[in-house]
């Protein structure tokens, strides 16, 4: 409890999440051992920063900062308006189409709901969708890349809870698609019921001319995931290459890349990088003091004397994930609550691996959920508008994103049928 208090009393006077991480490790230590292990506090965070395989995440961010400086994503977003357009509501579903296809090239819902936003927030609300609905649609559409690799919440995930990275972004890309598809199906009903217009009619010549000028873009997620699946090459490595590809069609072949560009790509790669490693190094401080208190093994108690049906705890554990990610950003969250909840998943015979694609599920419907809602905040910062005015429209794509996760749920196979096939053990 004194932890408790002490972790919302460092959020509520505005201290950033790493130090407040770090803060309420040095607190619970300090409560638990005194003085005697405070010493050992620089090895903890050291320790629990230099896994092999975060390694990844600088680079898939740089990946995705190089597509986006460069301006590429356009190119993008042109086919997908080509591929969908035609249908009512296009604009809509060639945003989700866009919003999937980079979400496999930069791994961050904010960063894709900063680009996507720039771009089709306008011509959604030029074409009639109105700005609340068209930063509904960015919002969803970017919460896909907490599902669909390279994620880094699946990432983060797997570090902390010792699961295999390739089989974590494997998982991710059926309940993605799935998901994708089925925002796609609300859209249209939506637009048909507001009588929105299409892009025009479909042709082969505009999709075949914007395909060609976006396949080398497209190619990128091919050759990472395809890499990863093909045991090419590892994710930490698949990341290297990416950064590789990215920088030499955005420089050589395109020629957007600039030097300019490329600074501000490393800045915030290094930036962003710097928060991350930050906050999951300051988190092995807190993992000690839940390991040493038993604090897991209690909640797990807790909550099998409430029922010990499988189902009927995941339910349990949905919930609590929902409410936090209200109030928490993704990353933290997972550094927060799978140290404490995967025991109890395991326990009652869950695969981590499904458990994995259920947890980022939460985070993805916490990142479009008030009050904290970063992608939600991102959008609406984009259209300059309230964010309580997009969370009516954003209801129905609301309703997907739980059905989703009710049918991750109760269905292990959507997450595990194609790490099952790939990685045959």
């Amino acid at each position: 409890m004194p932890i408790i208090i002490a972790m919302f009393i460092f959020f509520a006077i505005g201290v950033p999440i790493a130090y407040t991480l770090g803060a309420t490790g040095l607190v619970a230590i300090f409560l638990a051992e005194g003085t005697r292990k405070l010493a050992v506090v620089p090895l903890m965070i050291f320790s629990g920063s230099e896994h092999y395989a975060l390694i990844a995440i600088p680079l898939f961010i740089l990946m995705g900062q190089i597509m986006t400086q460069s301006g590429i994503a356009d190119k993008i977003i042109e086919f997908a308006g080509a591929l969908v357009g035609w249908i009512r509501g296009g604009l809509g579903m060639a945003t989700v189409a866009a919003g999937m296809a980079m979400a496999a090239i930069s791994g961050s819902s904010v960063a894709d709901a900063a680009a996507l936003g720039s771009i089709m927030i306008p011509q959604m609300d030029g074409r009639g969708y109105g700005k609340p609905f068209a930063v509904a649609i960015v919002c969803a559409s970017a919460t896909l890349a907490q599902l669909i690799p390279p994620s880094l919440s699946l990432i983060i995930f797997g570090v902390i809870a010792g699961v295999s990275i390739g089989e974590l972004f494997i998982a991710g890309i059926v309940p993605g698609i799935i998901m994708g598809l089925l925002l796609m199906m609300v859209i249209y009903w939506r637009a048909s019921k507001m009588k929105l217009p299409t892009m025009g009619a479909f042709t082969f010549t505009r999709l075949r001319k914007t395909f060609i000028k976006a396949i080398l873009s497209l190619l990128l997620p091919i050759i990472v995931i395809g890499g990863i699946m093909g045991g090419v090459f590892t994710p930490t490595e698949a990341g290297a290459v990416g950064v590789g590809y990215a920088t030499f069609i955005a420089a050589i072949i395109y020629r957007r890349l600039k030097f300019k560009d490329g600074i501000n790509a490393l800045a915030i790669t290094a930036k962003r990088t710097a928060i991350v490693m930050l906050m999951v190094g300051a988190s092995a401080l807190l993992g000690w003091y839940v390991t040493d208190q038993l604090i897991a093994q209690k909640i797990a108690n807790a909550i099998l004397s409430f029922s010990n049906t499988k189902y009927v705890v995941l339910m349990l554990i949905n919930g609590m994930l929902i409410i936090t990610g209200m109030f928490l950003h993704g990353t933290p969250m997972i550094i927060l609550l799978v140290p404490i909840t995967a025991p109890l998943v395991q326990l009652i015979g869950i695969d981590l691996l499904h458990y994995g694609v259920i947890f980022t599920m939460c985070t993805m419907i916490g990142q479009v959920s008030p009050p904290v809602a970063s992608v939600l905040m991102t959008a609406s910062a984009m259209a300059e508008i309230d964010i309580h005015r997009v969370v009516k429209p954003l209801m129905p794509l609301y309703t997907v994103m739980f059905a989703m996760l009710l049918l991750i749920t109760f269905v292990p196979a959507i997450s595990l049928w194609l790490p099952s096939i790939i990685f045959v053990k």
